[in-house]
C-alpha cells in the first residue's frame, strides 16, 4: 500500500476474485479480450496487403465485441436469475396497480396507433377506443 494515494493491490485483487465467483462472465470476458489480442498480434506478421491501421482496428472491433456481448450475456443471465428463476410473491395492492398501468399503456399505444394511421396513411376509419 501506497501512503500517498492508499491503493491496496491486495484489495483488488480480493476484488476481482469476488466478482469473478459472483459472475463467472467477468473473467470470461476478460479471458476472452486477452486471447483475441494476442491472436491479432500474433496473426500482425501475415496480414498481407491490409494497412496495419485497418488491422489493428479489426483486432479492437473484434476484442471489443466479444467483452459487449458477454456483457450482455452477463445481464441476461442476471435478470433471468432476478426476475424468472425465482419469482417474488407478490401483494393484491401490487398485482391491482401492475394490472391498471397495463391497461393505461394498452389504452395510449392503441390511440398512438389510431394517431399515426389517420396522419401518415390517410385512413378513414375511425375506430373508437
Amino acid at each position: 500500500e501506497t501512503a500517498e494515494t492508499g491503493w491496496n493491490l491486495r484489495d483488488h485483487g480480493s476484488k476481482l476474485i469476488r466478482k469473478a465467483r459472483e459472475a463467472s462472465f467477468v473473467p470470461t470476458g476478460m479471458a476472452g479480450f486477452a486471447t483475441i489480442v494476442a491472436y491479432r498480434l500474433y496473426k500482425l506478421k501475415s496480414r498481407g496487403n491490409t494497412k496495419m491501421s485497418v488491422h489493428l482496428i479489426h483486432m479492437c472491433m473484434a476484442a471489443q465485441g466479444f467483452v459487449v456481448g458477454t456483457m450482455t450475456l452477463g445481464m441476461g443471465d442476471s435478470m433471468y436469475r432476478e426476475f424468472w428463476a425465482k419469482p417474488k410473491p407478490m401483494k393484491g395492492d401490487v398485482v391491482l396497480v401492475s394490472l391498471v398501468v397495463l391497461a393505461l399503456v394498452r389504452h395510449l399505444i392503441l390511440k398512438l396507433y389510431v394517431y399515426v394511421e389517420n396522419k401518415f396513411f390517410g385512413s378513414d376509419n375511425n375506430m373508437v377506443i
